[in-house]
């Protein structure tokens, strides 16, 4: 059904059940509002879009929505829409989005989600504010905010939980401090000199989602952090001159990911196992990075390196690699330094050797080249 008059009220009657038309319901004129006065908006599992928003200053309220197979209500609208009570339950494999947001200025508040690939999606947009919502069990994120640049970080999220009834959290614009605390999720965007202490974020250990997410973000402490059950669980993005310390990740689909422009960050004592991906993704022309100290084991892939090092060399040394494949090299290759001047230090593997230098290759077997090759000169 299309919604096309201006100013208009409509309500429902009746609920609308295995619907196979998508979108069910298009709002199409602005100023419009439905009130779905909790009457249902289900799909057979077939039809893509329960409540289509093209449209801006809109009110949907009262709503269930089920079975949709791509997202439940999605807004590509003209903006300044407000989007109250809205359930929606994505019970079917592969659907996109429970939510999908993709214009300026709205309001979502009092908000349930459970399933989907993302619960709340705000793609490239700003200025959106979700308040009050419970969002659960996502496939990837329960919430999900990807901005292209600092102009995309202004959205307000206040009183959101995620999986387990754990708190959301995403900021911008200032500093905050997250100390002590279990976590769902947290993402921060133009969020400089933040500090993340003793946390842990775990999320559904049958479902793998949410993590730790920085955009355009610098000069941030991360330590003593525990990450587990996560998507994309450690991510940067345009964020640079970040300390990251005593981290472990584990039980994931990735671990850490350093994306487009990620430079000059530290990462010492990492932790990064049992993980059905990736541990290390490393891509996106980041530069002047140091990983060191660290430990990555029981990965399919140990590290996936695309571009890495483009625009200035990387540097990877005294760590531990045990994985079936230790290292996957695509796309073009630049100069990278997988060791340092032999020197004193805690060895990664050897803690009788006095020195370091390099990393140490292992395989599950005991055929990694570390493990067959003695190191004859003990230079780590």
């Amino acid at each position: 059904s299309a919604l096309n008059q201006t100013g208009m009220l409509y309500c429902l009657n009746q609920s609308l059940i295995n619907k196979t038309t998508s979108p069910c319901i298009s709002i199409d004129a602005n100023n419009i509002t439905l009130d779905c006065q909790w009457y249902l908006i289900d799909s057979d599992g077939t039809a893509y879009t329960g409540i289509y928003i093209s449209s801006g200053n809109n009110t949907i309220r009262n709503c269930t929505l089920t079975d949709w197979s791509n997202t439940g209500i999605f807004d590509s609208g003209s903006g300044g829409n407000t989007l109250e009570y809205i359930t929606v339950n994505a019970t079917l494999q592969g659907i996109a989005s429970c939510i999908q947001i993709e214009s300026n200025n709205n309001i979502l508040r009092n908000i349930t989600t459970n399933g989907g690939d993302l619960g709340v999606y705000f793609k490239y947009t700003s200025n959106n504010s979700l308040i009050n919502a419970n969002l659960q069990n996502a496939n990837w994120e329960d919430l999900a905010i990807y901005p292209n640049s600092t102009d995309e970080c202004n959205h307000e999220v206040i009183n959101v939980t995620g999986t387990g009834g754990y708190p959301i959290y995403y900021h911008h614009g200032s500093a905050i401090n997250i100390t002590n605390e279990r976590v769902a999720e947290i993402c921060l965007c133009n969020a400089n000199n933040s500090r993340i202490i003793n946390v842990t974020i775990s999320s559904n250990p049958d479902i793998k989602e949410n993590g730790l997410a920085f955009f355009d973000t610098y000069n941030i402490l991360v330590e003593n952090v525990t990450l587990e059950y996560g998507a994309d669980t450690f991510f940067f993005k345009r964020s640079d001159n970040n300390t990251i310390k005593n981290v472990v990740i584990k039980n994931s689909e990735y671990g850490l990911t350093l994306s487009t422009s990620a430079d000059n960050n530290t990462f010492t004592n990492l932790v990064i196992y049992n993980i059905s991906k990736r541990g290390l993704r490393l891509y996106g022309g980041s530069a002047n990075n140091t990983i060191k100290d660290s430990k990555i084991y029981n990965c399919s892939e140990g590290m996936y390196i695309n571009t890495f090092g483009q625009y200035g060399s990387n540097l990877i040394y005294n760590n531990l690699f045990n994985n079936t494949l230790n290292y996957n090299f695509s796309g073009a290759n630049y100069t990278n330094y997988w060791n340092t001047t032999k020197q004193t230090g805690d060895n990664i593997y050897e803690p009788s050797n006095p020195y370091i230098g390099g990393n140490f290759w292992a395989e599950p077997d005991g055929t990694g080249y570390s493990e067959i090759c003695a190191d004859s000169d003990i230079d780590g």
